[in-house]
């Protein structure tokens, strides 16, 4: 259970670190928009590159009773 906790912590930890990044560039570019946008898919190549990682290590290492 603090696997999942801790994880929790991390990707939260990481999107605030993500945000305040661009909100940084936005001050200096003011186009929000674009950057924003561009923070979301960042975010999600992210989290499923991750999750699809997780999917095929999980199969592949599944204990099987029968």
């Amino acid at each position: 259970m603090d696997t999942v906790k801790g994880s929790a912590l991390v990707s939260l930890v990481g999107i605030v670190d993500l945000m305040l990044a661009v909100q940084q560039v936005i001050g200096r570019t003011f186009q929000p928009l674009p950057l924003y946008v561009l923070g979301a898919l960042i975010y999600f190549a992210i989290n499923y590159t991750l999750s699809q990682l997780s999917r095929r290590l999980e199969a592949r290492f599944a204990y099987v009773r029968e």
